[in-house]
This record gives structure tokens, C-alpha cells and sequence, in this order.
């Protein structure tokens, strides 16, 4: 097919033969068309997908309808489409939408243990079969894409944090974080785009420019005896630690559990103060050391001083 066929300035792309990279402009195109009102619209988008990933001119593209859909795991329907008038596609000899999304949802239900995170080599099964899932041909359908769409933000909402690993592809490739505050947005789907927030914000916490890296360093650092707790905003402690606990439960195997029960008693020590009026500075033990040095410096620097002051006076 010629590079200057028109079927890569509908996808909005340049001309490529990576279908992966034609099927994320498809599927990010058609989430602008509502096939109902613009029915020619969706004709002329599915023409071009179907050029640029075949390598042949567009032919006229027939109206779509629905098979007999398949259950998926949570009880939606995965649904394909066909050519209107055309006869009973063939069965494919790959695994269908539906087995790949009872593979991926296996993997979170075979978890055991009191941990609330999967192991490494659990989280790489998921994510390669969330990517064989993503890749699917029915994935360039209408129904089958809006049908996995809704299927899998029910599944990672309903079993986070052990779903968490899905976050950060899913949201990307479905485009979820361009759609929070819109009314079409669902719950779970509201849900898991808060989580992935989240996510983004611990991992830029764990970068050196970012502001919250001192309180992650500080929760990290080794607690010796009668050591002092670093000079670090409370705050961003106490956000950082809550972010944790709620969203990614693992990290805290990376902190310090002494330093971090020193924290929360420190936290909780403010509260109390606060609550009956009081306020601290930044923190107990290290606040609490200035004021000393300030003390011995006024003692021995300014008591002189003001001594021959009011002995001149006299």
C-alpha cells in the first residue's frame, strides 16, 4: 500500500507497519466517534484501520452487527462483530477475548496469603496477560473493546491494592485520566484512575527532584538508638505514609518500621497538641534541639553582653 494512502491521516498517525501502533491510534480515535450518531464517521475510521493494518486499499466497509456474545468472568458480555450479509465466520484457532480475560482474572484470584500484593513473578503473569489481552484482534472492535473496557475497571476495582500493578497500562491505554470529572465516567472506572493518581505520585516521590524525596529518604533511613528524627515537613510525612498504606501496601518493606513507628507517635503527639491549641514546628526532636543551641548561645554570648549594658547604666 502507497505512504500516501489516506487511511494514515484518518488514524492521525504516520505511516507505519507496526500494528500495535496502528491499533492504539484506532482505538484512540474511536473513543472520539459515537458510532450511532456518526455512523459514517466509524466507517471511514474502520476503513482505515483495516487498510493500514492489512496493507490494502480500502473497500466499502458493511454495517456492523453483533454475534452471540460471550460471558466474561465478571458476567459481561464480550461481544464481536461482523460484516452484515456475510456468512458465520470461521472459529479462530487463538484464544478468545473471553478465555484471555478468565486468564487474567485467574491470576488474582489464585493469590493466597495475608499479604495484600502479589509476588514479582505474579505480578509479571498479569501484566503479560493484560498484554495479550490488549493485543487481541477483537480489541479493534467496538463491542469487544467497550465490553473488556467495562469488564476489566470492575475487576481491578473491586481487588485492589492486589490489582495495582494493572493500574498504570490499563489507564494509559483506555485514556481514563482524560475522562475524570466527566459524567460518563462510571465509579470503578473513577475508582482505579484516583488509584493510578496515586501511583504516579509515589513514584515521583522516589525521585531525588521531586518534593516529597526527603520525607521518603527520611522514612528510609536506618533508626538508631537515641537517634533524632530528621528535619522533614510532618505533613509530607504523614501524606506520604498514608499513600502508602492505602495504595501500594509492598512499599512499606522499603521504610525503616523503627523510624516509622518514631514518626507516627511524633504525628500523633502534634495532633494532640493541636487539638488543645498548641503548635509544633517542623519536628518534635529536632525543633526541640534548636531551641537549646539558641538557649546556649543567648546564655553565653548575649547574658554578657546585657550584663555590661546594665552595669554602664548604673
Amino acid at each position: 500500500m502507497s505512504w500516501r494512502h489516506p487511511c494514515w491521516a484518518e488514524l492521525g498517525i504516520e505511516p507505519t507497519s507496526d500494528q500495535r501502533a496502528i491499533r492504539v491510534a484506532y482505538t484512540r480515535k474511536l473513543k472520539t466517534i459515537d458510532p450511532e450518531r456518526d455512523p459514517q464517521a466509524f466507517i471511514a475510521l474502520r476503513e482505515a484501520f483495516e487498510a493500514a493494518n492489512e496493507g490494502a486499499p480500502a473497500s466499502i466497509a458493511a454495517p456492523m452487527v453483533e454475534e452471540q456474545p460471550a460471558m466474561s468472568p465478571s458476567g459481561e458480555t464480550i461481544a464481536r462483530e461482523r460484516p452484515r450479509g456475510t456468512s458465520q465466520p470461521r472459529p479462530s484457532t487463538g484464544p478468545t477475548l473471553d478465555a484471555l480475560s478468565h486468564a487474567l482474572s485467574e491470576v488474582l484470584g489464585s493469590h493466597r496469603g495475608p499479604q495484600h500484593w502479589l509476588s514479582d513473578e505474579d505480578k509479571q503473569r498479569l501484566l503479560d496477560r493484560w498484554e495479550a489481552l490488549r493485543d487481541h484482534k477483537d480489541m479493534a472492535l467496538v463491542a469487544g473493546h467497550a465490553n473488556v473496557e467495562r469488564w476489566i475497571s470492575k475487576l481491578i476495582a473491586q481487588t485492589l491494592p492486589l490489582s495495582q500493578p494493572l493500574v498504570v497500562p490499563v489507564v494509559d491505554y483506555f485514556g481514563w485520566s482524560t475522562s475524570d470529572g466527566t459524567l460518563h465516567q462510571t465509579d470503578e472506572i473513577a475508582d482505579v484512575s484516583r488509584h493510578y493518581r496515586l501511583d504516579t505520585f509515589l513514584r515521583l516521590a522516589r525521585t531525588p527532584c521531586d518534593t516529597y524525596y526527603p520525607a521518603w529518604a527520611e522514612l528510609r533511613r536506618p533508626m538508631t538508638e537515641n537517634a533524632l528524627l530528621g528535619h522533614v515537613n510532618p505533613d509530607q510525612i504523614r501524606d506520604l505514609l498514608t499513600t502508602i498504606r492505602h495504595a501500594q501496601p509492598e512499599l512499606e518493606h522499603e521504610l525503616d518500621r523503627a523510624r516509622v513507628a518514631r514518626w507516627i507517635e511524633h504525628l500523633r503527639s502534634m495532633h494532640d497538641r493541636r487539638s488543645r491549641g498548641f503548635e509544633d514546628g517542623p519536628t518534635g526532636d529536632t525543633s526541640r534541639a534548636f531551641i537549646w543551641v539558641i538557649c546556649a548561645v543567648a546564655f553565653f554570648v548575649v547574658g554578657p553582653i546585657v550584663n555590661k549594658l546594665i552595669g554602664w547604666l548604673l
